[in-house]
């Protein structure tokens, strides 16, 4: 899947903060059948989903999943609800 698709198919998931911990500031983010948590913190991008674990190691630099960039609009403010407050 490309950046685009990822970017695509995000903008259909509900991400929530749920507060932090001691790797940064959990989320989660839900889809029909999934339930993913991801973790940010200044030095970490983290999804616990199976396409994350799969190709984390293998990723040229940072790997942004779909759940990943469901985050990214939560804190950005763009999925309709405004930004996040933390």
């Amino acid at each position: 899947m490309d950046v685009w698709e990822k970017i695509k198919e995000a903008q259909g998931l509900e991400a929530h903060f749920v507060g932090e911990c001691d790797s940064g500031l959990l989320f989660r983010v839900e889809s029909d059948d999934t339930v993913c948590h991801v973790v940010i913190s200044d030095r970490l991008v983290q999804c616990d989903c199976v396409d994350y674990q799969e190709e984390w190691y293998t990723a040229e630099g940072s790997l942004l999943c779909v759940h990943v960039w469901a985050v990214l609009y939560l804190l950005l403010g763009l999925n309709g609800g405004g930004a996040v407050e933390v």
